[in-house]
């Protein structure tokens, strides 16, 4: 379907060639989001950044809409908060950087969203367990993990409101279709 380019770990950028029956994977009866031809998903990233490829493959392939917000508006909390209204956005992908900026400055920021999904950083969990145990949390406020080399997510894990805080995040369970192995450091089971 595509080829990214990516550091990784390792700084050292590499090819990554993404299939279509991966990108299906990612978009179809993939358990974590529940897209709906009702859904409207906020395109915030880059068209070369992985989480597009939720973005855009999650409205086509399902017939959802598909709302692109410029970078200016997603960086401003309040302008991004009245996009998020005006645009009746439903479901998004965000950095966690962006989102704990976000629920941090502007609480209410995903107010009336169905599904929040957050990754791809290891920071600062705090505002996600703050947004789950507020009455206005998304519906599904999910922490997804993944490299590009698994097609944006690998593993999805549902914030409950009632979660033990603590400083890291679990990064889950598999997504559909998706098998996943911990490895110990010498790359055993």
């Amino acid at each position: 379907a595509y080829i990214m380019y990516t550091s990784g770990s390792t700084g050292t950028p590499k090819a990554v060639m993404i299939q279509h029956r991966s990108i299906c994977a990612l978009v179809n009866n993939n358990i974590y989001a529940e897209i709906t031809p009702a859904d409207v998903i906020a395109q915030v990233s880059n068209f070369s950044f992985d989480a597009y490829t939720f973005e855009c493959w999650g409205a086509l392939t399902t017939g959802a809409q598909l709302s692109i917000l410029q970078k200016s508006t997603l960086l401003d909390v309040r302008e991004f908060a009245a996009a998020l209204k005006n645009e009746k956005i439903t479901a998004l992908f965000c950095t966690t950087a962006i989102f704990n900026q976000h629920v941090r400055d502007f609480p209410a920021v995903f107010e009336g969203l169905r599904t929040v999904l957050y990754g791809g950083e290891d920071i600062d969990h705090s505002g996600s367990y703050d947004l789950a145990a507020s009455p206005s949390s998304p519906r599904h406020l999910q922490h997804v993990y993944g490299p590009t080399e698994t097609t944006t997510f690998a593993t999805f894990y549902a914030v409950p409101a009632d979660a033990e805080r603590s400083s890291s995040m679990p990064i889950g369970r598999p997504i559909a279709n998706t098998e996943v192995f911990v490895l110990d450091r010498f790359g055993g089971l």
